[in-house]
């Protein structure tokens, strides 16, 4: 396996992840719905669809650069990145 193939491939379970965390609360729901009706094949087809939507999501918010948005908010709220923004403008 050469080294581009590495990247392209953690590139992927990257946006899998990330569209994934955004979502998580829905996995929720469809457990609840498995348990509750006892219908595997639906319960599979939701499951299947909502991994396919985590990657979709996923890949749009990396996209278009929702992420480096997100990050920034993250870095504007960490005090220790505020400190050393204000010591490196001096």
């Amino acid at each position: 396996m050469n080294f581009e193939f590495k990247i392209t491939l953690m590139r992927h379970k990257r946006y899998f992840e990330k569209g994934m965390s955004l979502t998580s609360y829905l996995k929720y729901l469809i457990a609840f719905f498995g348990l509750a009706s006892n219908d595997v094949f639906w319960t599979m087809f939701y499951g299947l669809s909502y991994g396919v939507f985590c990657y979709v999501f996923g890949f749009f918010f990396m996209t278009y650069k929702w992420y480096e948005a997100e990050f920034e908010v993250e870095n504007r709220i960490n005090r220790f990145v505020r400190e050393m923004r204000l010591s490196l403008k001096k």
